[in-house]
C-alpha cells in the first residue's frame, strides 16, 4: 500500500504557532480471515488530519496546545456482527444444502470515524514544580458496517423464505423460517447502529499530573512526590428494545459508569539508590516487627 504524511507549521508570533497535519495508513489483512462470500479480507486503510495551535507564555513557564482532529479507519474487523447469525445461517444451509455452509473463518468489517478536540496545558511555576492537564472530546461513530453480510442475507432471503417450513437442527429455532426471522432481526439492529455513537467508548476524558521535586539543598534532596488523575464520562453500552419488538431503540441508550482514578507516588533519584534501599529495608523491618 501507498501511504503519505504531510504537515506544516506557521510561527504566527513569538508566542503562538499554527499547525496542520494529514496522513494515511495501511495495514495488510490477516489472509486467514475471509468475508461471508469467502473472499480474503481487504487491508485496513485509514486517514486522518489535525489542525490547531500551540502557545508558550510567561517565558515558557506555561505552554499548551489545542487541536481539532479526525481519523477514519476502513475494513476494521467487527466481531459483534456475527452474533447468533453465524449459527443460524449454518443451520439453515445444513438443512437446505450442506455444501453452501459458509466458511467458518468468515468475519465482517466496519468503517469508523472519530472526530474531536484535544487540549493540553503544561505549567512550570518553579524549577521544582511541574503540572500538566490534558482533555479530549472524542466522538466515534460507525460510518459503515456489514455491507457484504447484509447483501448476502438479502441475496439468499427469498430462498430461505420459500423453504420456511423446513425443519432444522438448532437450539435457536425449529424451522428455516424461525431462523430466518432471527437473522433478519439481528441484521436490522446492526444496520440501525450505522451513523450513531460507537458503544463502549467515552466521549469526554480528562487527566492531570503534578510532580514536585524537593530542592537539592534541602534534607529531602533526591526525593520527589507526584499525583495523577484520570476521569472519563459514561460510555454507551447498549440500547433498549422497542416495546413489542426485538428491534433496538437507538434514542434510548444504556450508559455505563463514569470512571475516576487517582494515583500518588514517591520517587528517589538514582544517585541515592543505596541510601534509599537502606531506608526501605529499615521501614520494612519496622513494619514486620510491629
Amino acid at each position: 500500500g501507498r501511504t503519505y504524511s504531510v504537515g506544516a507549521v506557521l510561527n504566527a508570533t513569538r508566542f503562538v504557532s499554527l499547525f496542520a497535519n494529514r496522513a494515511t495508513n495501511f495495514v495488510p489483512s490477516n489472509q486467514s480471515v475471509v468475508n461471508i462470500d469467502g473472499v480474503p479480507a481487504a487491508p485496513i486503510e485509514g486517514q486522518g488530519y489535525d489542525v490547531g495551535l500551540r502557545f508558550s507564555l510567561l517565558d515558557g513557564k506555561l505552554q499548551g496546545s489545542v487541536d481539532r482532529f479526525s481519523t477514519t479507519q476502513a475494513n476494521v474487523t467487527d466481531n459483534t456482527l456475527s452474533g447468533q447469525k453465524r449459527a443460524a445461517m449454518d443451520a439453515i444451509w445444513a438443512a437446505i444444502d450442506p455444501n453452501r455452509v459458509p466458511n467458518p473463518q468468515w468475519g465482517e468489517f466496519k468503517t469508523t470515524r472519530t472526530m474531536g478536540y484535544e487540549f493540553q496545558l503544561v505549567g512550570n511555576p518553579t524549577s521544582n514544580l511541574r503540572l500538566m492537564l490534558t482533555g479530549s472530546r472524542n466522538r466515534t461513530t460507525v460510518a459503515d458496517r456489514g455491507a457484504r453480510l447484509f447483501a448476502y442475507i438479502a441475496r439468499n432471503l427469498p430462498e430461505w423464505q420459500a423453504k420456511a417450513a423446513l425443519p432444522v437442527n438448532s437450539t435457536l429455532g425449529a424451522t428455516v423460517g424461525a431462523l430466518t426471522t432471527l437473522v433478519t432481526t439481528e441484521a436490522a439492529n446492526d444496520r440501525s447502529t450505522i451513523g450513531i455513537r460507537q458503544t463502549r467508548s467515552s466521549e469526554w476524558q480528562w487527566s492531570g499530573v503534578g510532580r514536585y521535586r524537593f530542592d537539592p539543598s534541602s534534607r529531602l534532596r533526591g526525593f520527589a512526590v507526584g499525583t495523577a488523575f484520570t476521569w472519563r464520562d459514561e460510555p454507551v453500552i447498549g440500547y433498549q428494545v422497542r416495546p413489542g419488538t426485538a428491534l433496538f431503540d437507538i434514542n434510548r441508550p444504556f450508559f455505563g459508569a463514569k470512571t475516576f482514578n487517582l494515583d500518588a507516588w514517591l520517587e528517589r533519584s538514582e544517585e541515592h539508590t543505596s541510601e534509599l534501599q537502606s531506608r526501605l529495608h529499615l521501614v520494612c523491618r519496622l513494619l514486620l516487627e510491629k
